[in-house]
Parts: C-alpha cells; sequence; structure tokens
C-alpha cells in the first residue's frame, strides 16, 4: 500500500510504550521521518545550541528502561536544526498542555508544528507525550491521522517512579493555563498547589521539592490519565494498548490491519514488550478506591458517560487476570531490588546536599525503616525468585 501523504500524530502520556512505538515508525523501510516528543522542553537548546540535541542518545536514556535506539533521540530536530532556531518556545511543553477544540489555536504553536511538516525528510510522524488536552485541537488544525496509545494507569503511575521527573510533569499539567473544570476540581480536593516560578525551571524545582504523597500522586496522575483517554480516544482513528499489543499475537494483527486501512502500513510489533505487574488484594484496593473517587467526579462534571464506561471497561481488558509466569515474577523481582537500591542513591545524594544535611537525623530514621522493610521485602522475593528458577531448570 503506498503512502499516504498524510501526517501521523501519535498522542500518549509519558511510560506508555512511546518510545517503542516511535522507534517501530523509525526503523520502518516505508519511508517514515520521526519526531520523538515534539512538544519536549529539552528542544528549547534547538535555539541556540542544537547540538546538544544529540547528547540524547541510548546511554542517557538507559536508566529509563527505554529500548534502544539506532539514532539519537532528537535525530530528526536536528538534521533540521536551521529550520527550527527560533520557533520553539518552552511555554509549548506544559503551558498550552488544555487548549480548547473550538477556540483559537495559538498562531506560534501551529507555525512550529507546520515547519516539523514541511522539513520532514520522509512522511512525517510526530509522537507527543503532552498532547493528552489538546489531541482534539490538534485534528482541527492539521489533516492528519491520529493514534492513540495508552497503558494501563497502575503500571504506568509505577513506571513514573524510575525517576522524579515523571510525577514533576503531572504537577506541570496540573498547573497549566486553562484547566477543565473538572481537573480543577480534583486538584482543589486534593489541597495540590500550582507550582510557583516565572519559568519552567523554577516550577519543576518547586516540584521535586514538594513531593505528593502516594494518594495524592496517584489521584492527581489518574485524573490526568482519564481526561487523556477521554480526550485522545474521540481524537483518534486508531486506538492501541500496549498491555495488550505485548500479550496478544491476535490483537496485534488487528492493530496492524486497523492502521493499514488507516493508510500507515509497514510496522513490526513483534518484539512489543511492556511490563505488566500482579498487584496484591491490598494494592487493588488502593487504586480502586481513587479510581472510583475520580470517575464519579468525572461524572458529575461531564455529560459523556458512556465514555467513561469506555474507559473503565478498556482499563480492565488492559490489566488483565492472567497468572503471572516464573520469568514475569523473576523480572518483578529483579525490579524490587533495584528500586531499593535507587532509593539507596537518591537518599545518599540527598545527604549530599547541605540543604538538606539538617534533616539528616529525622530523615534518617524513616529512612532506615524504610529500608528495614524493603529489605526483608527483597530477601522474600529473592528466595522466590531461586525456588523459580530451580523450578525452570528442573
Amino acid at each position: 500500500m503506498p503512502l499516504s501523504p498524510r501526517p501521523i500524530f501519535i498522542h500518549a502520556l509519558f511510560r506508555s510504550g512511546s518510545t517503542f512505538l516511535f522507534n517501530a515508525f523509525r526503523r520502518s523501510p516505508a519511508g517514515y521521518w520521526c519526531y520523538q516528543e515534539p512538544l519536549h522542553e529539552a528542544l528549547t537548546c534547538v535555539n541556540d545550541c542544537p547540538d546538544r540535541l544529540l547528547a540524547y542518545g541510548n546511554e542517557s536514556l538507559s536508566a529509563l528502561r527505554h529500548p534502544a535506539l539506532a539514532k539519537p533521540y532528537f535525530f530528526e530536530f536536528h538534521e533540521i536544526k536551521e529550520s527550527l532556531a527560533g520557533h520553539f518556545s518552552e511555554n509549548f511543553s506544559y503551558n498550552k498542555f488544555f487548549l480548547d477544540p473550538t477556540g483559537k489555536f495559538p498562531d506560534d504553536l501551529r507555525n512550529y508544528l507546520l515547519r516539523l511538516i514541511e522539513c520532514a525528510k520522509g512522511r512525517p510522524v510526530l509522537q507527543f507525550c503532552r498532547s493528552g488536552g489538546r489531541a482534539q485541537a490538534l485534528g482541527r488544525q492539521f489533516d492528519a491521522t491520529h493514534i492513540h496509545l495508552w497503558r494501563n494507569p497502575r503500571d504506568q503511575w509505577w513506571s513514573y517512579k524510575a525517576g522524579p521527573y515523571f510525577d514533576a510533569t503531572t504537577r506541570q499539567i496540573l498547573s497549566s493555563d486553562g484547566l477543565p473544570p473538572v481537573i480543577q476540581q480534583i486538584r482543589d480536593e486534593a489541597g495540590i498547589h500550582a507550582l510557583k516560578g516565572d519559568n519552567l525551571s523554577l516550577r519543576f524545582a518547586d516540584a521535586y521539592s514538594t513531593p505528593l504523597k502516594s494518594a495524592e500522586s496517584y489521584r492527581s496522575f489518574y485524573a490526568c490519565w482519564l481526561y487523556a483517554f477521554l480526550h485522545c480516544e474521540e481524537a483518534s482513528d486508531v486506538s492501541i494498548n500496549i498491555d495488550q499489543l505485548t500479550e496478544s499475537v491476535t490483537y496485534r494483527e488487528a492493530v496492524l490491519r486497523q492502521l493499514e486501512d488507516a493508510g500507515v502500513p509497514g510496522l513490526d510489533f513483534s518484539d512489543c514488550a511492556i511490563p505488566k505487574s500482579n498487584f496484591s488484594q491490598t494494592e487493588s484496593k488502593f487504586y480502586e478506591a481513587i479510581e472510583a473517587q475520580i470517575t464519579e467526579t468525572f461524572a458529575r462534571t461531564l455529560p459523556d458517560h458512556e465514555g467513561l464506561a469506555r474507559a473503565r471497561d478498556a482499563q480492565k481488558l488492559s490489566e488483565g487476570t492472567l497468572a503471572p509466569s516464573a520469568p514475569q515474577l523473576i523480572e518483578q523481582a529483579s525490579r524490587a531490588r533495584m528500586l531499593a537500591m535507587d532509593y539507596a542513591s537518591n537518599w545518599a545524594a540527598a545527604l549530599g546536599d547541605s540543604g538538606t544535611q539538617a534533616l539528616a537525623p529525622f530523615l534518617g530514621s524513616r529512612w532506615f525503616r524504610m529500608a528495614y522493610r524493603i529489605k526483608n521485602a527483597t530477601s522474600s522475593l529473592n528466595i522466590i525468585e531461586r525456588k523459580l528458577r530451580h523450578f525452570i531448570r528442573k
């Protein structure tokens, strides 16, 4: 099937398998020109020091468990750096996260995206991680094929714990201009303040210095996840669940057929492998209570109850009910140990900061209690892992 001239817009949130999908397009022989995260704040360097874009490679991304890339993350932007100079604004990243599809579209954002499309050296693919509140507005402005990529929210939220940046992006979204009433209400009820600072760096610093407790963190994340799911499903021609794409060959083949019918051929998803956790009843109750509260708030505020029902059904399907295999349990044990090591490293780094040394006695006692619990948990996981490995060898 010949390539359609229409650009492709992929809408996703962070940690949803977007780098895998981007790489599937980039490595395709069909001739796609792939822009990963075209609204990423790091792209501000294209205005004055574009060679820094090439620093985002496998080494810098390995801690985030991204798939290996043959070229730097922002390679395509660097290839057209002269055409982009002076056209990217950090306000694109979060300040304009929510756009009314019937309102005026920002001229500077339109011109920037048009420049990406016009300068592409192949069929343009724009893989967004910051379009969850403006996919419909983008659909009205650009004649494009729209794809929604999503992941079950519980695993996605845990994946945010790969580093403090991702939780901070949720805070940035909740501090953006023009919050929809339902998001504003949830933020106010949770007592989450708008980030302070007149530029992005200061607002990130505020987010890092005022982290949310687990319940508030998941509540704010799930509100953004649900809003983005409803918004992007409405805007998209094809919907892809990365969990089912990993687990089901039948689902994978059906998605490939849908994409080909939409004029998007030449993709291979056979190596898709997104981790999925197996949550205990206690953990599930934690998530279910928060999800029910958020869904109820949405139901009171939004008229589309059918959309909420579809979101809930889709979420249950993506979470699945299959028992974990032995290799999956081994992988989860490994991830738990890595999390424990990350906590230790972060604690050591915090103590090295003169600004936190005065808090060391107080924080230290809490840390050692937490470390003791982690030690006990990982010891149990080690025992399970040894038994599983013995079972596999047999």
